[in-house]
């Protein structure tokens, strides 16, 4: 702002004599230069200014400074006074001044007593101040670690709050008292770094008695250890290793004791042509000579029984056949061992021919599948025109072994490749014995236990005794099967009746001209052909899915009646047992009524209220009981595995399966919550429980693996 060059501009106004008689009205001497009293009229304008903003303010400078605000108040004492009022403002913030100190000084600032009133006030501060001393040195509070601040910082209201609270406490002081003496206690043993740990709480309350806990299990650990020399060098990688090893090593033995079996008994063949002084291989050289005329079998076996047996030691027969071709009186033609399979359904006069041509017999099959049964010898018509049993089922010599003999149960459970296929019957018939591996799909489609409800079918009572949309709805599900799985699956049927049967067989070929694509899978040359049974004649057939059409429910009046053929019977439970035991990997049942339709009377039969648990199990795959948990389910290394898996997000389900074995953890698969993407063994029960090296470290993990689990091995030590 050049003055010079805008005083020609701003002193234009100054140009006639009038304005400068105003100036000359302005000053009591001479008027100065332009430029001068531009400068004092600038001044003069801020003072204006000035006056009016004290004017402005009067009210708030009275309520602050009191009289000593005037226009002409000495500057300094104004000063002095804010300055103590910063102070005041201070000490009132951090809690050295109370509200009581703000009433006492408003009431007596400016009464004649002030003075004697305020060195009442100090001298009450500085007696509090003596006493807070004397109780600091009896408690030795230690403010740096109650208040994280020395004791002259600390404001009175904070002491007040905090002896307040130790006042409230008193009660708990025999605890202090508790952990002094035990503090003292511990100060000349091992625990003393541990006690300095707990007081400078770098450890939580929380956690002190678990880590006590587990100090104390890892000293003891340590113990064993060092008394335990296998323990002592236990390494899991090395263990593993020699698992893995001890695995190869036993399918090498198997497979080259199967070479040794074979060789020897090639070795004992004997020599056909040439053997002049064998009688018998004379006779059986002249047979194979012979173009026609041969001997009957019963014949041959007489003159060279014994011969042929060193060709072939073992000989497949049935009952019948043995009877019939096998001299009983011939030494020759006696065996060390017999044995029998599916002697469930072997009658004891059928057997005995057998057990006279052995010295030792192995009776094997299961008395909860088909006995002996006379069902199909004979039919007759009731009134409702239904099949009907006309004899019991007969012993079998399976059940008179079972009551003479020692008995071994076969507890392993290979075929079912989920739980939901056999949970049913080994509930129900095998007393949960039976060991059944889980699968690591429990919510597969395409496995387990499967439910078709259509009520909109109805079962013909009378004349032909069958469900014919039911057979509609299988045959369907049928040709779905085969477009979806070609030949790679096996699939059978099977049925509750003869009727049944014979429905689904009509429709089937009604199905099979309209769709001729899919008839080289009908073919009877598969080595698993398809079928349709029905249950008497279901049993020994396992396929990878089996339909079952149970047929019988509502009929075309929309009554239900409790007759399901061969299940009311004795012994039809073991024909429901058979016929829903028959699938690998997917069983379906087709029915138009639902569990809680069934309504039992007092007694019901056993294979009706079997009938009954079967379809509220595939209704609802839940079993209504409450399961009995061992001692040994309670496992902390387990647990401990667990919970860090859990923290890391995982979700985690213990004890994993339903009878005799169970995954001890499995991981869920984040993105398909029915699947486990891991299985963890752990060397607890379920490890130490096969005393056999075999099952414990080679076919447990093989069968799992067989299902898709992924098998992960943890040890404790």
């Amino acid at each position: 702002y050049d003055l010079e060059k805008e005083s020609n501009k701003k002193f234009k106004l100054f140009g006639g004599n009038s304005h400068k008689e105003e100036l000359y009205k302005l000053y009591n001497g001479n008027v100065p230069s332009d430029r001068e009293a531009l400068n004092d009229l600038i001044k003069v304008r801020n003072h204006i200014k000035i006056r009016q903003s004290l004017k402005d303010n009067e009210a708030l400078g009275r309520a602050y400074f009191g009289n000593l605000w005037s226009e002409n108040a000495n500057i300094n004492d104004l000063k002095q006074v804010a300055n103590w009022m910063n102070k005041f403002v201070y000490l009132l913030s951090n809690g050295t001044f109370s509200e009581t100190t703000v009433k006492m000084l408003s009431n007596d600032l400016f009464l004649p007593d002030m003075d004697s009133s305020i060195d009442d006030y100090v001298e009450k501060g500085n007696r509090f101040y003596e006493n807070l001393k004397k109780l600091e040195s009896k408690l030795n509070p230690r403010s740096k670690i109650i208040f994280k601040r020395e004791t002259d910082d600390v404001p009175f209201d904070q002491w007040e709050n905090q002896l307040n609270k130790w006042k409230g406490q008193l009660s708990s002081l025999h605890l202090w008292s508790q952990y002094s003496n035990t503090k003292r206690a511990c100060r000349n043993s091992e625990a003393s770094l541990f006690i300095k740990t707990i007081e400078k709480r770098n450890i939580k309350k929380d956690d002190v008695k678990p880590m006590v806990l587990g100090n104390f299990a890892d000293s003891l650990l340590n113990i064993v250890f060092n008394e335990n020399d296998t323990l002592a060098t236990f390494i899991g990688e090395l263990h593993e290793n020699r698992i893995k090893e001890f695995k190869d090593l036993d399918v090498k033995i198997i497979n080259l004791n199967r070479k040794r079996i074979f060789n020897k008994l090639n070795s004992q063949i004997p020599k056909i042509y040439g053997a002049a002084n064998d009688p018998e291989a004379k006779v059986l050289a002249g047979e194979f000579t012979r173009k026609s005329g041969h001997l009957p079998v019963r014949t041959l076996l007489e003159k060279a029984g014994g011969t042929i047996k060193k060709i072939k030691p073992v000989f497949m027969m049935s009952p019948l056949s043995i009877a019939q071709y096998l001299d009983p009186t011939n030494p020759k033609l006696q065996f060390d061992v017999v044995i029998f399979d599916e002697a469930s359904q072997v009658k004891p006069e059928d057997a005995l021919g057998a057990f006279m041509r052995g010295k030792t017999a192995v009776v094997m099959g299961d008395t909860q599948q088909l006995p002996p049964t006379s069902f199909f010898d004979q039919m007759t018509d009731s009134e409702s025109g239904e099949e009907v049993a006309t004899a019991l089922d007969m012993e079998s010599i399976l059940h008179l072994c079972k009551l003479s003999f020692p008995v071994k149960m076969l507890k392993w459970h290979y075929r079912s490749r989920h739980e939901s296929l056999i949970n049913i019957s080994n509930r129900e018939f095998y007393d949960n014995e039976l060991l059944v591996y889980p699968s690591p799909s429990h919510t597969d489609p395409e496995l387990g236990l499967k439910f078709h409800y259509n009520p909109n079918t109805q079962y013909h009572r009378g004349e032909g005794s069958a469900n014919p949309l039911e057979a509609k709805d299988v045959v369907k599900e049928i040709f779905n099967h085969f477009a979806k799985y070609g030949d790679k699956k096996s699939l059978g049927v099977g049925t509750f009746s003869v009727a049944q049967k014979n429905a689904i067989l009509e429709e089937l070929e009604i199905e099979r001209k309209a769709h001729p694509e899919y008839e080289a899978l009908f073919s009877e040359n598969k080595e698993e052909r398809f079928f349709v049974k029905n249950l008497e004649t279901i049993q020994g057939d396992e396929r990878d899915v089996i339909l079952i059409s149970v047929g019988y429910g509502y009929d075309t009046e929309g009554k239900m009646s409790l007759n399901f053929g061969p299940l009311n019977q004795d012994g039809g439970e073991r024909r429901l047992n058979v016929l829903v035991t028959r699938a690998r990997e997917k069983c379906v049942v087709f029915t138009n009524f639902r569990a809680h339709d069934i309504h039992l009377t007092a007694n019901p039969p056993f294979g009706v209220k079997s009938l009954q648990a079967f379809l509220e199990y595939a209704e609802n795959l839940h079993y209504n009981q409450s399961v009995q948990y061992e001692d040994y389910d309670e496992a902390p290394f387990e647990d401990a595995i667990c919970n860090f898996i859990a923290e890391n997000g995982y979700e985690v389900d213990k004890k994993v399966g339903c009878a005799g074995f169970r995954v001890d953890l499995a991981i869920k698969d984040p993105d398909n919550p029915g699947k486990y993407i891991l299985g963890i063994q752990c060397d607890g029960h379920n490890y130490a429980s096969s005393k056999v090296a075999r099952d414990r470290d080679r076919l447990r993990e093989q069968v799992l693996k067989g299902l898709g689990w992924n098998i992960y091995h943890i040890w404790s030590t």
